[in-house]
């Protein structure tokens, strides 16, 4: 009889299992700890704030802040509106300028800007980095068309005191027709990887590879075990 030999397998693998699941799911919790893919997802959620609130001119836009949901009122001015044209994998974007109350200004980019449009509005959005901080050269020229927005080229252009970053408009009272980006095209804060986290996922799944390890060895030594002497575990 070999009833020994299949009730110490059916207790070893049940015991394997269960250590396995463990592992296996204290190595997935810590990876997503890792990753921190909560962050993106609680910063879409909160609800729309005043600009002042998550932007200070002359002071670069917090990483947190990145993708914040905003609301705005000025004067929106596109009839000096500049492209950003990035490459042939992308296709470009319009900026307009929004004058603000205190003086200041805050760049506003559209798909597609209503033409020559000036007046008092509000602009809902998420509030974006700028995407290039390189220093403008010692020539400075206005262009219709640049690769990347730039706070010291708003600065230069307008010749007034702007915002860092942008606001990619989702919304806007006076322009109801404009073309808005899509949210793909929003940047979020960095989730980055949390390294101790991501050791501790390989760490458990090692303890899961090894725990897989330990019962077949297990089971292949009492299985030779069996095969060399049958009437020792005969019962």
């Amino acid at each position: 009889m070999r009833r020994k030999f299949f009730r110490r397998l059916m207790a070893s693998t049940l015991l394997m299992l269960l250590a396995l699941g463990a592992t296996a799911g204290l190595g997935a919790w810590q990876y997503t700890v890792a990753y921190r893919n909560d962050v993106v997802n609680t910063v879409a959620a909160r609800a729309a704030v005043d600009l002042s609130k998550v932007s200070k001119v002359g002071e670069y836009l917090a990483e947190s802040n990145y993708g914040q949901a905003v609301t705005v009122s000025g004067f929106l001015d596109c009839s000096a509106a500049f492209a950003v044209d990035f490459d042939s994998t992308r296709a470009a974007w319009d900026v307009c300028k929004l004058n603000l109350a205190d003086g200041t200004a805050v760049a506003v980019a559209f798909a597609e800007a209503p033409s020559g449009l000036a007046e008092e509005t509000k602009v809902n959005g998420r509030i974006q980095p700028a995407h290039s901080v390189t220093a403008m050269p010692a020539r400075y020229e206005v262009a219709a068309s640049v690769p990347a927005i730039n706070t010291d080229d708003l600065v230069l252009r307008w010749q007034q005191n702007v915002h860092d970053g942008y606001i990619a408009a989702t919304q806007i009272e006076a322009a109801p027709n404009a073309k808005l980006l899509t949210e793909s095209l929003f940047t979020w804060p960095p989730v980055g990887i949390q390294m101790r986290n991501l050791f501790y996922a390989w760490q458990w799944w090692i303890f899961a590879g090894f725990t897989v390890f330990l019962w077949a060895k297990f089971t292949l030594d009492d299985y030779r075990e069996l095969i060399s002497n049958p009437r020792r575990n005969e019962s």
